[in-house]
């Protein structure tokens, strides 16, 4: 991880407690629709809301367009 986001190792190491690599479960569940609370369907309006609020990001994404859980179906179902 520390090298995907440009740290060293040493210097990642305070953001594992917070690091959680999610299983095809908690993925599937993640790129489910708006009615699990968890998804991004969810809750990727306010994620996108606030990126926009604070300059981040220029638009707001179409989510419908970008969040598709058919590969983690499938994954799982071959798990």
């Amino acid at each position: 991880m520390a090298k995907v986001v440009g740290m060293k190792p040493d210097a990642y190491k305070v953001f594992l407690p917070g690091t959680r690599f999610f299983t095809l479960e908690d993925n599937l569940k993640a790129l489910g629709p708006a009615s699990e609370p968890a998804s991004l369907a969810a809750v990727g309006p306010t994620i996108a809301a606030f990126l926009k609020d604070n300059r981040l990001i220029e638009n707001v994404p179409d989510l419908a367009v970008g969040v598709d859980a058919s590969l983690v179906a499938e994954a799982l179902a071959a798990h």
